[in-house]
């Protein structure tokens, strides 16, 4: 046989590619491998942000440099205190936005309140339809958006102010976990202004709303994401205290790391979600 016209040998690389033997061309062939591999991980893989801001349109320069740093997806902001309109999140599509529908202290200045979802530029998402909480309750804030990539994520945003039973506070607590959504790939985190040694380790039990909502998490069958790390420092006493908290089904759990946020200059750090969504990239806009 001519030697000219002999095809060089394959041999087959650690990924189990095969390489056709040309000089370099192995090297080239895994930087690829570990180059796609690499970013099929970072397309998979959705990064959610719930803090409650405690007034966000002075944070917003601080804030958006690390929320492109750290990849993240979708910013949940609770008591966002939009004087008119809510601010937009650079790199961010416009928000869903539910404003306060009562102030915080009856007879006294209109101030806490508002929830908004900002997702990033490219990214598809719905609006959910509400208002996933009974007629009667006139306090809570609630917004939802549904992801769309493989699969669909739920996503809702929820703050539930502390109503207090003094008389500086005419409002009734008529908040009902029960309707809310649970649907398997939902996740609902928040400011829920509760507590219960499921999520907040530091309390000595758990309160009244605490208890509703462990209830309701027993009879879906969800958990919840946190790991008792406190997500609220107060001014006053420096207690820390966890009335933050995320919930998910039992299934969905399995696919997600919590963490904490840095601090941004509100009482509150944020709670990360990031969320495994499987090998496929999510559905992007084409710009």
């Amino acid at each position: 046989m001519n030697s000219d016209l002999a095809a060089p040998l394959a041999a087959i690389d650690g990924d189990g590619v095969a390489q056709t033997g040309r000089p370099g061309s192995h090297g080239r062939r895994r930087v690829r491998n570990r180059r796609y591999r690499r970013n099929r991980a970072r397309r998979s893989l959705l990064t959610i942000m719930a803090w409650n801001a405690e007034g966000l349109r002075p944070k917003i320069a601080e804030l958006s440099s690390w929320l492109s740093e750290a990849r993240v997806d979708v910013v949940a902001v609770q008591e966002g205190q939009f004087p008119k309109t809510a601010p937009r999140l650079p790199g961010f599509q416009p928000p869903v936005v539910t404003r306060r529908t009562r102030g915080r202290r009856a007879g006294g200045p209109v101030k806490g309140g508002d929830v908004a979802i900002y997702v990033r530029d490219g990214r598809h998402f719905t609006v959910l339809s509400g208002p996933f909480k009974p007629s009667e309750d006139d306090t809570t804030e609630i917004c939802g958006v549904r992801l769309l990539g493989s699969p669909d994520i739920d996503f809702i945003n929820i703050y539930r102010p502390p109503v207090r039973s003094d008389e500086s506070d005419d409002r009734q607590d008529n908040f009902n976990p029960d309707y809310l959504p649970c649907r398997d790939n939902t996740i609902i985190a928040g400011d829920i202004n509760a507590h219960h040694p499921l999520w907040d380790t530091s309390c000595d039990g758990p309160d009244d709303v605490g208890e509703r909502i462990a209830a309701w998490l027993d009879n879906v069958g969800w958990t919840t994401l946190n790991d008792g790390r406190p997500t609220f420092t107060s001014y006053r006493s420096g207690g820390q205290t966890a009335p933050d908290a995320a919930f998910c089904s039992s299934t969905l759990a399995q696919r997600i790391k919590w963490s904490v946020g840095p601090d941004f200059g509100s009482d509150h750090v944020p709670m990360i979600m990031e969320v495994r969504t499987g090998g496929t990239a999510p559905k992007m806009i084409r710009k």
